[in-house]
């Protein structure tokens, strides 16, 4: 992820240098392009982000000759000395990162999983930035600790999304993440405001006792499956104006201690509010 070297120490959100991570993220990617079938490639340059323009660019997801893989080798094993891996990992396999301690500034912005990422009770101690990132493969990030703000704008979920557990002390924004497959993020904890406006969920949208401590922005969020937010706790304003619920969407047991918006929501199958609690407003609905 860093093989060119690590963000500086105490890099806020606006911070990051930008050089640094363009040359981890074309040599992480490219690494990544190794585990592409041509038509899994041809896929993702189809891609497009918020702006409407590409992804991924073409150079970015080629993989490497023999010789610029021997020099990339050889850059990993000086950056992995004392470390015990003395081999660059095989992009085949899965990223397996759990119950990992990263101490500084994450920014893997864009950067592609092409299988199975393990990132299970990790811990972020500062900024971690995903915004873009693409997981091809299942996502593992139940009971990972976030300690600073959380950047998962317009990253791509294409099998199981697993944030169950997770710990979001500050901003966490997933405005335009896209789930293509079963989403966790039951149990979920929500300190600061959270930013889930143009998400997309496909499948399964699982956010049972879920706990959102600030303001839970959901507006415009798209549900095509199963929406199951029972027993979730909104502390404060809990916008899902403009909100879609293709299929069941369940509240029940929910909380809502101040606003609850769902002015011009579609609910397009069934939905339940049995034993919830609107404690401070009275809740708008279309």
């Amino acid at each position: 992820m860093t093989l060119h070297g690590e963000q500086p120490v105490h890099a806020n959100f606006l911070e990051f240098d930008k050089e640094l991570h363009r040359k981890n993220r074309r040599d992480w990617n490219r690494w990544a392009a190794g585990a592409l079938t041509e038509r899994k490639r041809a896929a993702l340059l189809a891609l497009k982000n918020a702006r409407g323009t590409q992804r991924f660019a073409e150079d970015e997801l080629a993989p490497h000759s023999d010789e610029e893989r021997a020099e990339l080798a050889a850059t990993f094993r000086r950056r992995a000395k004392g470390s015990g891996v003395n081999d660059l990992p095989d992009p085949a396999a899965a990223v397996v990162c759990d119950n990992v301690q990263f101490a500084r500034p994450v920014q893997l912005a864009g950067f592609l999983f092409p299988q199975r990422a393990n990132l299970q009770g990790a811990t972020f101690s500062s900024t971690a930035i995903l915004s873009g990132a693409t997981f091809s493969g299942d996502a593992n990030l139940s009971g990972t600790t976030f300690s600073g703000i959380v950047d998962l704008r317009g990253a791509t979920f294409s099998g199981i999304a697993n944030l169950s557990g997770a710990t979001f002390p500050k901003i966490a924004s997933l405005s335009g993440a896209t789930f293509s497959g079963y989403a966790t993020i039951s149990r979920a904890t929500f300190s600061g405001p959270a930013d889930l406006r143009g998400a997309t969920f496909s499948g399964t949208a699982d956010l049972r006792g879920a706990i959102f401590s600030g303001t839970a922005d959901l507006r415009g969020a798209i549900f095509s499956g199963t929406a199951d937010l029972s027993g979730a706790t909104f502390s404060h304003y809990a916008n899902l104006s403009g909100a879609t619920f293709s299929s069941e969407a369940d509240f029940s047991g929910a909380t809502f201690s101040d606003r609850a918006d769902f002015s011009n929501a579609a609910f397009k199958r069934s939905i339940s509010f049995a034993n919830a609690h609107f404690t401070a407003f009275p809740p708008q609905f279309p």
